[in-house]
């Protein structure tokens, strides 16, 4: 089920005039689905909410990032999982809220251990250091071993993290890119649904 706990924003885009309230919904609905592709394809490019550039991962995380297979650039992409959440998860005649459909990823070895074969020394070494600072802050031994199977976080709970740093979710400032093109889209939705409606 949707989540209420992490990121949601619902939205009143700029639209003119009045549709039949089922109409409207579903027009709302399909302006919910255009928003969550474009905050799709502005994530891939690197663009936060407001169309800068996110902000560099650590050049450890690049190294990392790297030697797992994916680009150094942040796109905020390894299993794919927090992206493909997002939902449209509900609508009214003239708002539509876009949320996070929570479901735990399966199981898989974190991105570090897939990376490590090809990590170069200097880099294992930035992780053992990070680690052992890791563990001093918990009050550990530099000797304690891991958890062993790592729990993955919600799409929600991942959400909240990478947001505070690269805020990719939402609409942006009144004059951001993405709202402008929301508007754009439910001007054409509108257009489209009313023709249709009084035809």
């Amino acid at each position: 089920m949707p989540n209420r706990s992490g990121l949601v924003v619902t939205d009143r885009p700029d639209i003119p005039g009045k549709l039949p309230p089922a109409i409207a919904e579903d027009m709302m609905r399909s302006i919910g689905q255009a928003v969550i592709s474009e905050i799709k394809l502005d994530t891939a490019d690197g663009l936060d909410m407001n169309g800068r550039r996110f902000r560099p991962y650590s050049d450890f995380y690049r190294a990392v990032r790297q030697a797992a297979g994916y680009q150094a650039a942040p796109d905020l992409q390894v299993s794919g999982h927090m992206l493909r959440a997002v939902t449209v998860e509900s609508a009214t005649p003239d708002t539509v809220t876009i949320s996070f459909l929570d479901t735990q990823q399966p199981a898989r070895p974190p991105l570090v251990r897939r990376a490590w074969s090809r990590l170069s020394r200097k880099d294992r070494q930035t992780f053992w250091k990070i680690q052992a600072k890791a563990k001093r802050r918990a009050g550990k031994a530099a000797g304690v071993g891991g958890r062993g199977r790592t729990i993955q976080p919600l799409p929600s709970e991942k959400a909240r993290w990478t947001h505070k740093r690269r805020p990719w979710f939402g609409m942006g400032g009144p004059r951001s890119q993405r709202r402008r093109h929301a508007s754009e889209e439910g001007f054409e939705f509108f257009r489209a649904a009313y023709l249709k409606a009084f035809d």
